[in-house]
């Protein structure tokens, strides 16, 4: 039963490679691998310079292998030329046994004496052979999957070793006289080998195909030798048992080239003003070409692509213009309150300057001009009054000594000028404490007559409560004359009462509308009162979708309580215009009416005359008497602001920490609760004044105090 399925199975092999026989392919390749049973056949005694006592060398054995690649392409329906190309191990072992006479030899054994006796030695040549090989053939189709074939090969020797020895092989028991039963080694390289060989071979293998076109061939060939090893008669027959797979490459087939063509078309229908008659027009029209790719086939397709305009006249109507106008006011918080009334109010301000008693010096310099101090003569003195500084907190600094000295001619009192220096570079030259303090009270005498008994001196070196000497910004602080008095009436604070004027809400803002679809020719947005235009904009095309912020004026251009009027102009390009105006209630509160009609008014007292030492929250005796003196501005109602700052010097956290201690401070000091007190510790987030300055850092320094008393 096993043989009949077997014979069944190899049917079925030959009848499906019949029938893909059609589908030939143009040529195969693949590889192949074997086994060699190598025959030596040699006529010989001795490879040439390595004596042996063999009497003749005849033939041997061996195993090898032979592996690569394989071509075949057929010729005709039965006949295929291939070519082999790979390495070859014809490998084997020359042997020859010699019965030898009488011979002295060896016991091996105690008392290992020598003896004479016939033995019998065996001669043998192990040749250990590699080649590279290319063997083109012919091939003969015997039937479906059977072939012959015959070839001729060329082998290139890339190792040709030998091993040579001579055994003792009997008897057993004996070695030769040096102890040994081996004798007449050597190895090396076989003397004078060919290094081209020729050889023709034959053979028969059997295709089992393992998919349409793929084949594992079992194979039996003989390789019949035309040359020699070496220049001795030293031939190698080989019988070889292998292995080929063999893949075939199919022919290139002419597809199928179908062509097609498919039109699409569209039109957009469009209404037209300005023509009496329906149109149509091409507007655009394209080709693409694409192509796919088939097993069998290849199909182009041309995409034509056509759009058409239907152009259909209609009569445009014409519109009018549509404009609109919403006005909203701004608070100081962004809070908005549509149609405000905008309330001018005046309210009465008195606001204190603090009066900085320090004169910085350049590093190395002691003349009073290289300061920023304000320095005038004599004359111009008499026509000095303090009343008459512009009222600018850097600009009473500029003016502190003409201040002093113009208070000095009216108050009494002394005051102590001290020299000082920051004890490093070119400020450590010796005496320049005592130059500037001197060019202080000379100014002081010269220019506005003090006696020099009210003008005290002294110097050092960094002053008593010194800013960081370890930076160039501290440095520059401690290079200053500082300027005590006994009374409190020569350095005070600079009083300054005022009537400040403010509109709330403080902006307006104004958002035009236009609904109409025509384009504008022109448009304009006017804001005035009684015909003083106070703010204009215009433009051409649609109005910008934005609103537009006015800020509202506090001066003496509004002066009476006619209604503000916004005004909206526009003009299409059809010629259409309009015009629409919005009026906004304006209110005039002056501190006369508001006491005369018992409206809410209020006072607002000012006081920025705290400056602090450097990195501290302490007030000195002078800030304490004139904490003393902003208490009598407090009263039951009033709502007490503080606002504390610092300088650039320092983190911005820690600056913040540091102004709100001097805010609880002052608050300690004036006594007032926390209901009624507002603390703000600004830090160094609002600088509020030049920094680049040592006076401008030491005004930063501060705390403002702001009062604000309803007053019925």
């Amino acid at each position: 039963m096993k043989h009949i399925s077997l014979i069944i199975l190899l049917l079925a092999l030959v009848q499906y490679h019949s029938v893909d026989a059609q589908d030939k392919p143009v040529w195969y390749w693949g590889t192949y691998a074997g086994v060699n049973i190598n025959t030596h056949n040699a006529n010989f005694r001795e490879l040439q310079g390595y004596p042996n006592c063999c009497l003749q060398f005849e033939n041997g054995t061996g195993l090898g292998y032979a592996m690569g690649g394989l071509l075949q392409i057929p010729l005709n329906n039965s006949l295929y030329a291939g070519l082999r190309l790979g390495i070859h191990n014809p490998s084997g072992t020359l042997f020859s046994n010699e019965n030898i006479g009488f011979q002295f030899i060896r016991n091996p054994n105690a008392p290992f004496d020598t003896i004479g006796a016939p033995i019998t030695v065996e001669h043998s040549i192990v040749a250990n052979l590699l080649q590279i090989h290319i063997q083109p053939s012919l091939l003969y189709q015997i039937s479906n999957s059977l072939f012959l074939s015959a070839s001729l090969g060329a082998y290139y020797s890339v190792n040709a070793d030998f091993d040579q020895k001579e055994t003792l092989i009997s008897p057993s028991n004996a070695t030769f006289l040096d102890g040994k039963r081996i004798r007449n080694e050597a190895n090396g390289t076989i003397p004078e080998y060919s290094q081209i060989l020729l050889s023709g071979d034959i053979g028969i293998s059997y295709d089992i195909p393992v998919s349409k076109h793929m084949f594992i061939s079992p194979y039996l060939s003989y390789h019949l030798p035309f040359t020699s090893l070496s220049t001795l008669e030293w031939k190698v027959n080989t019988l070889q048992l292998g292995l080929s797979f063999k893949h075939g490459v199919l022919p290139t087939k002419e597809k199928l080239y179908i062509k097609d063509t498919i039109y699409q078309r569209d039109t957009i229908t469009n209404q037209i003003s300005g023509i009496s008659n329906i149109q149509h027009r091409i507007d655009h029209k394209s080709t693409e070409i694409k192509e796919k790719v088939l097993e069998d086939s290849i199909v182009q397709t041309t995409y034509i692509s056509e759009s058409y305009i239907k152009e259909i006249p209609i009569i445009k109507a014409k519109k009018t213009l549509s404009l609109s106008l919403q006005t909203s006011g701004i608070d100081k918080k962004g809070n908005r309150t549509k149609d405000p009334t905008i309330q001018i109010e005046e309210i009465e301000t008195t606001e204190t300057f603090p009066l900085l008693p320090y004169v910085f010096f350049n590093e190395g310099e002691f003349e009073l001009s290289s300061t920023a101090q304000h320095l005038i003569n004599r004359n111009e003195s008499k026509m000095f009054s303090e009343n008459k500084v512009f009222s600018s907190t850097l600009d009473f600094y500029k003016d502190m000594l003409n201040i002093i000295g113009f208070r000095m001619q009216s108050e009494k009192g002394s005051i102590l000028i001290i020299g000082n220096n920051n004890a490093s570079g070119k400020d450590a030259l010796e005496g320049i404490s005592e130059k500037r303090a001197n060019e202080v009270a000379n100014y002081l005498h010269n220019t506005w007559s003090i006696p020099n008994s009210r003008l005290n001196k002294v110097s050092g070196n960094l002053p008593k409560k010194p800013s960081s000497n370890t930076n160039p910004l501290g440095q520059a602080e401690n290079s200053r004359v500082e300027i005590e008095s006994n009374s409190l009436s020569l350095i005070k604070p600079i009083i300054k009462q005022t009537v400040e004027m403010s509109a709330n809400p403080p902006s307006l803002e104004i958002n035009p509308i236009e609904t109409s679809s025509e384009s504008l020719a022109s448009w304009d947005i006017s804001i005035e009162q009684n015909g003083t235009v106070f703010q204009k904009y215009k433009g051409t095309g649609k109005i910008t979708n934005q609103p537009y912020i006015w800020d509202i004026p506090v001066n003496k251009t509004i002066i009476t309580e006619e209604p503000i009027k916004v005004k909206l102009h526009a003009i299409d390009t059809n010629g259409n215009e309009q015009t629409i105006e919005k009026d906004i209630t304006l209110q005039q509160l002056t501190i006369k009416k508001k006491r005369e009609e018992f409206k809410d008014d209020k006072k607002i007292d000012r006081f920025s005359l705290l400056l602090f030492d450097h990195n501290s929250a302490e007030l000195d005796k002078n800030n304490v008497d004139i904490i003393n003196n902003i208490k009598s501005f407090i009263k039951p109602l009033s709502k007490v602001i503080i606002t504390g700052y610092a300088d650039i010097t320092g983190e911005k956290l820690y600056n913040q920490e540091l102004a709100r201690k001097r805010c609880l401070e002052v608050q300690k000091k004036l006594e007032i609760p926390d209901s009624r007190t507002e603390i703000i510790p600004m830090g160094s987030n609002i600088l509020l004044y030049n920094n680049d300055s040592p006076q401008g850092r030491s005004y930063s320094r501060t705390v403002q105090i702001q009062i604000e008393t309803p007053i019925h």
